[in-house]
């Protein structure tokens, strides 16, 4: 009697599990081969969007998988403040304007699902002004691949607002195609962060900077690889004066003989820590440059400047 009941009770969880991964409610579908999971207890709305769906339309309310959206600005323009959108294993698109896509709903979280070849994947092309505006606060894009497609494209993310977060995204250069800077900020721009974003420059010249830090405060940059052949730094800071920067833990190369990977500003404050360092010319020592800024601390950062080397400290040690 036992038996029966603990194999009934199995019966009924598994019936249960099925019943919730099938159910339109909740939008659970099979997707590329991927069983991707919208919570019932979602605490504000959520999209879908996934263009390689045959009834993918921005006309869709866009709450299931079998009739998502069909674009990511789509999905945005029925967002209101702290709600979702989730794009699918498998869907692509290609901006080719300035404001392709307009964060300009406050609190909205940007979730891409699917790994490997399935990652959601954009491609900037046609018009170098090409961009992602970041206009509203507390905005956040978790993975994705992001890919120029065009030469001298300016900076596709646009980031004019406070408490913008990128993590686990991959920013990459076409061929010889170069992005000019992929992360470009404003004063307006305070407690960014850039959580373990992959960067793939190309080794020819024309980037400029990985990230490019106008005025804003308080940014977190914490984690990522970037590779390239930059005219600048990986990491600049321009124009205003940061304050308060964290850059800690990343893994900076560049290709460029002006062989600097993080630009400061001598006025600046904050912390560079526990980076791993490489320019190209042999000798040189100017990993960070200048490291003589009067509020910036460094810790544990080393640099290498060719091949089979073991990487230096960084910096003029404390007496």
């Amino acid at each position: 009697m036992k038996k029966t009941l603990i194999i009934l009770m199995c019966l009924l969880m598994l019936v249960s599990v099925v019943s919730a991964a099938q159910d339109t409610r909740f939008g659970s579908r099979w997707v590329g081969g991927s069983l991707i999971l919208y919570p019932p207890d979602h605490p504000q709305q959520a999209y879908l969007v996934n263009a390689s769906v045959a009834r993918a339309s921005d006309s869709n309310p866009g709450k299931t998988w079998d009739a998502p959206l069909a674009t990511w600005d789509g999905a945005i323009n029925k967002c209101s403040a702290g709600d979702s959108v989730y794009c699918g294993p498998g869907h692509t698109e290609t901006f080719a304007t300035a404001g392709a896509v307009t964060l300009d709903v406050a609190g909205v979280k940007t979730t891409m699902l699917g790994e490997g070849s399935k990652v959601p994947t954009f491609t900037f092309a046609t018009l170098t002004p090409t961009d992602i505006e970041i206009d509203a606060a507390d905005n956040t894009i978790k993975g994705g691949r992001f890919i120029g497609d065009i030469d001298s494209l300016i900076a596709p993310f646009d980031v004019d607002a406070a408490y913008f977060t990128m993590d686990g995204c991959e920013l990459i250069d076409n061929g010889t195609d170069n992005t000019i800077t992929w992360v470009q900020t404003d004063a307006n721009a305070d407690n960014m962060t850039l959580r373990k974003i992959i960067n793939k420059g190309t080794d020819t010249a024309g980037n400029e900077s990985f990230v490019s830090l106008v005025g804003c405060d308080r940014a977190r940059i914490i984690g990522c690889e970037s590779t390239g052949n930059f005219s600048v730094a990986n990491i600049e800071f321009k124009t205003t004066t940061p304050t308060d920067t964290v850059i800690d833990d990343n893994y900076l190369e560049n290709a460029n003989a002006v062989d600097v990977n993080i630009s400061t500003m001598v006025s600046c404050t904050g912390v560079i820590s526990r980076n791993r360092l490489r320019i190209a010319t042999d000798s040189q020592v100017t990993w960070i440059s200048p490291t003589d800024t009067t509020g910036m601390s460094l810790f544990e950062n080393y640099g290498v400047n060719s091949g089979g080397e073991t990487g230096r400290l960084v910096g003029t040690a404390s007496i």
